[in-house]
C-alpha cells in the first residue's frame, strides 16, 4: 500500500475512527409546510402590535382631549382622534395638542 493511503475496512471491522451518520428525512419537504405559518404568524403579531398602538394612542388622546385647544364637539373629536397617527406627523400645532392630551 502506498505511503499515506487510507485502508478501508471491510464489512467486519469495528469501524474505528469512523463515523456513521443516520438521517432521518419526512417525506416532503418541512419549510413549504412551515413558511406559510411562520409568515402567517408574523404578520398576524405585527399587525396586533401595531393595532395596539394605534388604539392606545386613540384612548390617551381621547381622555386627555380636554386639555387641547381645539373645540369639544364630538364630530372633531372623533376625526382627531381617528387621524391621530397622521396629524402626529404631519402637523406641529396637532403634534403639541397631542403631548398635553396623552400626558394628561
Amino acid at each position: 500500500m502506498a505511503r499515506g493511503a487510507r485502508r478501508r475496512s471491510g464489512g467486519g471491522g469495528a469501524g474505528l475512527g469512523r463515523r456513521s451518520e443516520t438521517k432521518a428525512a419526512l417525506p416532503f419537504p418541512l419549510n413549504i409546510v412551515l413558511f406559510p405559518i411562520t409568515l402567517a404568524w408574523s404578520i398576524l403579531t405585527s399587525n396586533l402590535l401595531v393595532g395596539l398602538v394605534y388604539f392606545a394612542g386613540a384612548a390617551r388622546f381621547w381622555s386627555g382631549f380636554r386639555l387641547t385647544t381645539y373645540s369639544s364637539s364630538t364630530a372633531v373629536k372623533i376625526g382627531l382622534t381617528a387621524l391621530w397617527p397622521i396629524l402626529a406627523v404631519v402637523n406641529a400645532s396637532y403634534r403639541k395638542n397631542f403631548v398635553k392630551a396623552i400626558k394628561g
